[in-house]
């Protein structure tokens, strides 16, 4: 079945001189190949260098150094309404607390900063399709992805890297303001989790292993 197209960002440092972008893909004889390459010059008229100004507020759950010398990860959080900023906040120290309760990210607590950038919701709650309940918050988040109920992503990725752009980070959580069970991990693009149900410590572990290190 064809769920049509799922949208992505290919994150880099800004280059001091033109590059060539090439994305690979392995093929069914596991050896890569050139599936999309595209050149990009820095000088260029055509490539917008100014910064995004979110205006959006942040709060540091975790800091141990230099981003330059840490594994940086940004929270996000969608459905909390502006009076339920505090409990994002709140949420987001006991999913990182859970994270460094197990190996290998106990013994590596001091490798890892944590930042959140707030984003109040006019709804509290996201959108579930299959019990009939649909709402619009600033992330996007959706259960029922590709029509799993528990499955829960984000698929407005500008507006998503516009929000996170706030902080400096390599890896992305997204927290639910749900107690239905949810949740989702994609590699190297961002992992989620419903924050209120008895589950939530597990899933956040288990959709970060997927999310970090492709698990």
């Amino acid at each position: 079945e064809n769920w049509g197209t799922f949208h992505e960002s290919v994150r880099f440092p800004w280059p001091l001189k033109p590059v060539k972008l090439t994305l690979k893909k392995r093929n069914d004889q596991n050896n890569f190949e050139t599936i999309w390459e595209t050149e990009i010059d820095p000088a260029s008229r055509m490539v917008n260098p100014a910064e995004y100004e979110s205006g959006l507020k942040t709060y540091t759950v975790l800091s141990n150094g230099n981003p330059n010398q840490k594994v940086d990860i940004v929270i996000l959080g969608d459905g909390y309404l502006d009076d339920e900023i505090n409990k994002f906040h709140a949420d987001a120290n006991h999913m990182a607390d859970a994270l460094f309760e197990v190996e290998p990210f106990k013994s590596h607590k001091s490798d890892f900063n944590i930042r959140c950038v707030d984003t109040p919701s006019p709804v509290s709650g996201v959108n579930r399709p299959h019990p009939g309940i649909f709402k619009r918050t600033p992330l996007s988040v959706s259960y029922s992805a590709f029509d799993s109920e528990r499955y829960a992503l984000a698929y407005d990725n500008r507006t998503i890297r516009d929000v996170a752009s706030a902080v400096p980070y390599e890896f992305m959580f997204i927290l639910i303001n749900e107690e239905t069970y949810g949740g989702g991990g994609i590699y190297n693009l961002y992992s989620t989790v419903a924050v209120d149900n008895t589950f939530s410590e597990y899933i956040f572990v288990h959709e970060f292993g997927h999310h970090f290190a492709a698990l």
